[in-house]
């Protein structure tokens, strides 16, 4: 006579060894031992924590288990026209996931096109963005401002100063990553901080690492904004523009109908970034 089959769970394998509905693991009897647990295991009270709710049986359970893990989490999507290598965006991304841990932060790298597209389509929130990236009808609120630095191959001529002035640079053809479509401001500020225009811009549809590359192979030079060159490169010599308004600007820019609590919180983080930094550039 056939022995009777054990039920067949949701998965496929026998109850005592598949994962029951709710996502609860179950264990093989013939486990037990394997475990050190014996033949017949005395198992300590615990709480059966369905895959929906999971952090609700704990909410009373003190520091280990903290109050934001009983509700629900909120996401917020950001985009980025600037680098986190170092610096403010580094900062204020770091101190809004400690302030707000219950936030779902998505990070999305965007250009001037981009940024349009995704930001009228509300496919992101709101985005860190270089002045002059925004919409007239957009919110914004400035954020802090950053050197301008040369991006030069070593052994270039201009690398022989520990600086380089502007009428140096404009003889040059800047190297810049990108179609060309989606850089404008930042080509609007390399034109206003050397005084005119330079020989040309030079556009690269790579990832900005790779421009660099290009300028070591001695392809040519780059302007990059400061907080980009935390990385060390290769055959690149960097150094700082003479000029005074050699500097670009970054602010945070959203909708003015968007309606999320998590970038409410980042807007007031961001209004607080923005008062230290104006503290620090006076003092400075």
């Amino acid at each position: 006579m056939r022995p009777r089959r054990a039920p067949r769970g949701p998965c496929g394998a026998s109850r005592g060894a598949c994962l029951a509905q709710g996502g609860l693991t179950m264990i093989r009897r013939s486990d037990w031992a394997l475990l050190g647990l014996g033949s017949r295991p005395t198992l300590p009270a615990v709480h059966l924590v369905p895959t929906s709710g999971a952090a609700q049986p704990f909410r009373d359970e003190g520091e280990m288990f903290p109050r934001w893990a009983s509700r629900p989490r909120r996401t917020l999507t950001l985009g980025l026209l600037c680098s986190l290598h170092w610096g403010t965006a580094r900062k204020l991304l770091a101190d809004f996931r400690a302030a707000h841990p219950d936030v779902d932060l998505v990070v999305e790298d965007l250009d001037d096109v981009t940024l349009r597209e995704e930001l009228d389509a509300c496919r992101i929130d709101a985005a860190i963005a270089p002045e002059g990236s925004a919409r007239r009808e957009w919110r914004q609120a400035p954020l802090w401002r950053e050197r301008l630095i040369a991006v030069l191959p070593e052994g270039h001529a201009l690398a022989v100063d520990n600086s380089v002035t502007t009428a140096g640079l404009r003889g040059e053809i800047i190297l810049l990553a990108g179609d060309g479509g989606g850089d404008r401001a930042l080509q609007k500020t390399i034109v206003q901080a050397l005084g005119g225009a330079p020989a040309g811009f030079m556009h690269h549809p790579v990832e900005r690492d790779t421009l660099f590359d290009l300028v070591a192979l001695g392809m040519g030079v780059s302007v990059s904004p400061g907080a980009s060159l935390g990385a060390f490169y290769p055959g690149v010599c960097l150094r700082p523009i003479l000029s005074d308004t050699a500097e670009i600007g970054y602010g945070l820019v959203w909708r003015a109908d968007a309606r999320n609590e998590a970038l409410e919180d980042l807007i007031r983080l961001a209004e607080t970034v923005a008062r230290t930094e104006a503290h620090h550039a006076g003092t400075a």
